[in-house]
């Protein structure tokens, strides 16, 4: 770079940068920095903003590197706190998931994180002493954390995804609405141990055939005036023959409006 030292104002007004501001120097307004000649700049300053021209074929750099994102492009990173990439790689990974596993609402707001089939009936409270068949991709539930419905879940149907409550999702589950789990039919393929088991009082007993074979039920009649509730069981008593038998049977003389 040349010095100014021991030149004549007119050997070196044309390389000093001026405001034209009728010598009164930097103030609050944007001016266009010119050399001696009046020929412009890229920059406008005043005491508040620096303006870069890089619109058309001007263009800003940095250590030599041409910025090629417009103001607006730039403004779009206001507010971030941290590396973006690193933010992006983050959520890329809470999309991992592995065969028959669920998404989840995560912890992180707006996330969504994968869960085993197992984690997924806890969140429904049914436990984890049985196993769901979690099928192929075709009617799959995805569970999310929709601000509009927590712990809500979206449907996968005819390839669009579709927003469904836990209860809607129990019913495609075939789990019923209602608190408690509730299944058409349950087979378990080994031994279970229940602290308690309840069974719901029919109004009728099962009939005996191959179909209610080994099933046992619970049920109340009304013989006259008699009320008798039995606790019974389907058994095969030879070929093609079944029978109904009573394990235990309690009665009492009903009153007047008293149902069995």
């Amino acid at each position: 770079m040349a010095t100014l030292t021991g030149k004549k104002p007119s050997e070196s007004y044309k390389d000093l940068l001026q405001i034209s501001n009728a010598n009164s120097g930097i103030d609050t307004i944007e001016r266009v920095v010119e050399d001696g000649e009046g020929t412009s700049s890229l920059l406008k300053l005043s005491t508040t903003s620096l303006d870069i021209n890089n619109s058309g074929s001007n263009t800003f750099k940095i250590a030599g590197v041409i910025l090629t994102a417009s103001a607006t492009e730039l403004n779009y990173m206001d507010g971030v706190t941290s590396n973006v990439q690193t933010q992006l790689n983050a959520k890329g990974n809470v999309f991992s998931t592995t065969n028959n596993s669920f998404l989840v609402g995560g912890s992180v707001t707006n996330s969504i994180v994968s869960k085993t089939a197992t984690e997924v009936r806890t969140l429904l409270g049914m436990g984890t002493g049985y196993q769901l068949d979690t099928g192929t991709s075709l009617n799959n539930i995805v569970q999310h954390g929709a601000s509009s419905s927590a712990d809500g879940f979206a449907h996968i149907s005819s390839g669009k995804m579709i927003s469904k409550t836990s209860s809607a999702s129990k019913t495609v589950l075939g789990l019923g609405t209602s608190s408690k789990v509730t299944f058409g039919a349950l087979e378990v393929n080994s031994g279970v141990l229940l602290s308690e088991l309840q069974l719901r009082l029919n109004s009728a007993p099962l009939t005996a055939n191959a179909t209610n074979d080994g099933k046992l039920f619970y049920y109340s009649e009304l013989v006259g005036s008699t009320i008798k509730r039995h606790l019974a069981i389907i058994m095969k008593t030879s070929l093609n023959s079944y029978a109904l038998t009573k394990i235990h049977t309690n009665s009492w003389a009903g009153l007047s409006g008293e149902t069995p």
